[in-house]
């Protein structure tokens, strides 16, 4: 099968559609506390569905990605490039502790598949997607259904709930901590550059891939503790400058970038208005995610020099690597490398 006999799916219009599902059979219910109870049965019941489609999921797409492998694949599927390096690592039995997002695909996916034991699936492509649609969609549901939850445990609440002084880590010793984790794992390495770009570009990719997932999280618990909490010094606790909050909070509210914030006395209202849910412990995971998210910055902004000057190395002889080579090799665009080569980045 080649790539233009895979179906294309619509996936945003697949995951928009059932998100209005919940949406709609919530709709009528009006009564704060059988919303919560619905929307909560709704949740479990996508997460029961998520958790058996996976496995299914996983292994179709691996098989395709391996055995009929085609440029941009992941599109086919709804996921990134690197969730798709990730399920094939996976499949491969790669050891997670390496890397959870592997740069870059083996360069001889037939024989790894070979090596690992896995064999072609008939039909495979045809029922990745339609596994993946099944998939995507109820985790639509999932997160339509905690949207909701979130928005009941508002209207149950009244202007604002009581809750202790944040936790304010000490993100000079997160940083360090993890930055020095980094030098010291490269200075022990004793390998050719290749393998020291392979290494650093994982590392990267790595951090990005958390850090993409853990501002959303930071900024729902930021939200919440702005709009239905007593929290003070939210700034301070997520390492936030106050203009990030304001940042965070407008997008929040969905009012234009240059817009006045309400004052802390409507925020409550503002908050129900523009449907920013209750997380009742955001006041207890936030500390928490952001020291994750502080740890894989330090990670990130250490590793990518390390990065850099590998793609220097193996771009010069007797490696002679293009930029068009180092790209897909590392999980990054060959532009990106073009400009790394160049000194303009």
């Amino acid at each position: 099968m080649t790539s233009s006999t895979i179906p294309q799916i619509d996936f945003d219009a697949e995951r928009t559609a059932a998100a209005d599902e919940i949406t709609a059979q919530l709709a009528n219910i009006t009564d704060p506390r059988a919303r919560l109870r619905s929307a909560d049965e709704m949740r479990e019941q996508a997460l029961l569905e998520m958790a058996t489609l996976r496995p299914e999921r996983d292994e179709l797409i691996a098989n395709v990605a391996l055995l009929n492998p085609h440029p941009a694949l992941h599109k086919y599927f709804g996921i990134s490039d690197i969730a798709l390096r990730a399920i094939v690592a996976e499949a491969l039995g790669e050891p997670r502790g390496r890397s959870r997002y592997p740069a870059a695909l083996p360069e001889d996916p037939a024989k790894a598949a070979q090596d690992a034991g896995i064999r072609r699936i008939r039909n495979a492509a045809k029922k990745a997607v339609e596994t993946a649609v099944a998939f995507e969609k109820a985790e639509a549901r999932r997160a339509a259904a905690l949207h909701h939850i979130g928005l009941a445990r508002a209207a149950l609440i009244g202007d604002r709930t009581n809750v202790g002084r944040l936790e304010r880590p000490d993100f000079d010793a997160i940083r360090a901590a993890a930055a020095d984790e980094v030098t010291k794992e490269f200075s022990l390495l004793a390998v050719g550059p290749v393998d020291r770009l392979l290494r650093a570009a994982d590392i990267v990719n790595d951090a990005q891939a958390e850090l993409d997932g853990l501002s959303i999280e930071r900024d729902q618990c930021i939200a919440s503790l702005m709009c239905y909490t007593t929290a003070r010094g939210i700034n301070i606790s997520a390492g936030l400058q106050r203009t990030a909050v304001q940042r965070i909070m407008t997008k929040a509210l969905g009012l234009p970038r240059d817009a006045k914030l309400p004052t802390r006395e409507e925020l409550p209202a503002a908050g129900r208005a523009a449907d920013v849910p209750l997380i009742e412990d955001a006041h207890t995971r936030l500390p928490s995610i952001v020291r994750e998210y502080e740890r894989y910055r330090a990670r990130k902004d250490t590793a990518t020099p390390i990065r850099n000057a590998a793609i220097l190395a193996v771009a010069e002889e007797p490696h002679g690597w293009t930029h068009e080579k180092i790209g897909p090799a590392i999980g990054r665009d060959p532009s990106l490398v073009s400009r790394i080569i160049n000194g303009r980045r």
